[in-house]
């Protein structure tokens, strides 16, 4: 698509660094969707008694990775940049850090039970969500699970901002100022999302809805589970 071009690597890269390696004070607590949906009681997602290796895709400011590696006997995360792998290194040791993208994940085929993108997926200035979806499905184990989010039409990350065809977004309006100028992909009816997920060869699919507004910041999106098939 002619829309589609890349956001410069290098600036996007040095935006996200200069975020992660800010020094922070206190504690970092996971994202609630994502202890619901690997330690809830009350939903019905498939045995994953035997999963061992997860991947944190996109980790960030590493919010998740205590949690998982709490639960997961080898853990991955995933990052853009060396510069954040390496601080986060210093915090999680057991940790194993790779350089990379949604689209271009540096491992083999069948390498992780479980893949997390915790408000990562849907970034696309490198791929189509097409290519995202498929790369998980290579590095997933048979039966492996997928849980991540993805953007609704009234986030406000899309709300103020360019639309594009097929439903993608170039960002203008992000209070932080590091996503102005990406392209990022949302949904505006789940079934559009069900069907691209089944297409991308995933099975299992269970949707939900997360509508927070933080005082003013509308942080909507889709909550995903589901298994490769």
């Amino acid at each position: 698509m002619v829309f589609l071009k890349k956001f410069p690597m290098a600036d996007i890269k040095t935006k996200y660094s200069d975020l992660y390696l800010e020094e922070r004070k206190g504690l970092l607590w996971p994202t609630e969707f994502v202890v619901r949906a690997l330690l809830g009681k009350n939903y019905e997602f498939g045995d994953s008694s035997k999963a061992n290796t997860a991947l944190d895709l996109g980790f960030g400011d590493g919010r998740n990775l205590e949690l998982l590696t709490s639960l997961y006997p080898s853990v991955y995360g995933l990052e853009i940049s060396e510069a954040i792998c390496q601080k986060a290194s210093a915090r999680f040791p057991d940790v194993k850090f790779l350089t990379g993208y949604s689209h271009d994940i540096a491992s083999a085929d069948s390498s992780f039970d479980l893949v997390l993108a915790a408000h990562s997926i849907y970034y696309c200035d490198f791929s189509r969500i097409e290519e995202n979806f498929e790369e998980v499905n290579r590095v997933l184990s048979k039966s492996g699970r997928f849980v991540f989010s993805i953007l609704k039409r009234d986030s406000y990350l899309v709300a103020n901002s360019k639309l594009l065809e097929d439903d993608y977004v170039r960002v203008l309006g992000d209070p932080l100022g590091v996503r102005n100028g990406s392209l990022l992909k949302y949904y505006t009816f789940e079934e559009d999302l069900i069907a691209l997920l089944t297409r991308s060869g995933f099975g299992n699919i269970s949707v939900g809805s997360s509508e927070n507004d933080w005082w003013g910041i509308k942080e909507f999106c889709w909550i995903v589970s589901c298994n490769k098939v």
